[in-house]
Order: structure tokens, then sequence, then C-alpha cells
């Protein structure tokens, strides 16, 4: 069983549809999903705690500037490792799904979802090294000699926060889809078995 012309040009179509979808807000910035309004909270609570942090130690914010560049490196290390296993976790999604799972998806007018998912690899890990960068301005700006304007340091926190347990939360349900597409792909590897068998 090949793919045809045909079912490319369908494939083509489904991936503009989901590029284009209307009324479609990103995923960042639509706060009816778990992923953006959980993540809005947990980075309000983490920035209530610098807060404090800040009021507390007003005299020695030297060492809450280090403490902080200490954590964006390990974001930034954590972020460029979980890029790597993204990569790799589309790769494998790509290779193990056959010429008769994508020909069953077709049929099905199943392909959107799975584009879907595709998709959400691609955009999650734009996110994460747009992230990348926004962290490694954000350490060195730390860095620098001027005096220490609190709005700015709670704002930078909280953009960096959010994003950041958006990117955690959002790749967490990405596991759930994976699992629903590697259960697809075994039923309609074995639907097209017992077909071969029937004939």
């Amino acid at each position: 069983m090949h793919l045809d012309f045909q079912d490319f040009k369908k494939l083509y179509k489904n991936m503009r549809e989901v590029e284009k979808e209307e009324n479609a807000l990103p995923p960042i910035i639509n706060f009816k999903e778990f992923e953006s309004w959980f993540s809005f909270l947990v980075s309000i609570a983490l920035v209530i705690l610098l807060k404090l942090n800040i009021d507390s130690n007003i005299e020695n914010i030297s060492g809450l500037i280090a403490a902080s560049q200490n954590m964006l490196l390990y974001i930034i290390s954590g972020l460029i490792a979980m890029l790597g296993f993204i990569v790799a976790g589309l790769a494998i999604m790509l290779s193990t799904t056959s010429n008769a799972v994508l020909k069953a998806t077709i049929s099905n007018g199943e392909m959107k979802y799975l584009l879907s998912v595709f998709t959400s690899f691609i955009y999650v890990a734009f996110i994460m090294v747009l992230l990348v960068i926004g962290c490694v301005f954000f350490y060195f700006s730390l860095g620098v000699k001027l005096p220490f304007v609190e709005i700015l340091y709670l704002l930078g926190s909280l953009g960096v926060a959010y994003v950041f347990f958006f990117t955690l939360f959002y790749i967490v349900s990405l596991l759930g889809t994976c699992i629903n597409i590697f259960i697809f792909n075994f039923n309609t590897i074995e639907e097209s078995k017992d077909d071969v068998d029937v004939i």
C-alpha cells in the first residue's frame, strides 16, 4: 500500500486548515485552556513570593539577583534538554506512522487531528527556543551594574515563569495525545492485518 498524489494533496490541504483555523487563539494566550490559566496562576504565586523575598531582604538584593541568575541557567539547560527530547519524540512519532496508518487517517477524515498534534510539537519547540533566548537576555540584563528596579525585575520574572510553566504543562498534555496516536496506529495496523487475513 502506498500514498499517491491525491493523498498528498489532502495532507497539504488539511495542514493548511490546521494552520488557518478560524477564531483559534494561540495556545499560549488562550486562557480557556488548562495549560494557560494554570500557568498564569502559578506564575502569579511565584511573583508574590519574589515580592515577599525582596521586601524581607531589601539590603541583600545582590544575593537575590545571583540566585535568579543561577535559576535562569538551570532553566536554560533544562529547556535545551527538553528541546532535544521534543525533537526525538517527534522523529519517533513520524517514523512509526506507516503508509497504512496515513491512508486510514485520511479515509476516516482524522488527518486534521493528526496534523494538529504534529504542529503542536513544532509550536512548543518554537516557544522553547524563544524562551531560551529571553532567558539569556534576562540573565545578562541582571548582571548589568544599574540600580535595581523592582517592577522590571518582577515583570521579567512573571514573563519567564509564565512561558516556562506553560511549556511544561503543554508538553505534559501532549503526552496523552501521543498515547492516543499510538493506540490509533496499533488499531490501524491490526485492522490491516485482519483485512489481509480475510483476503
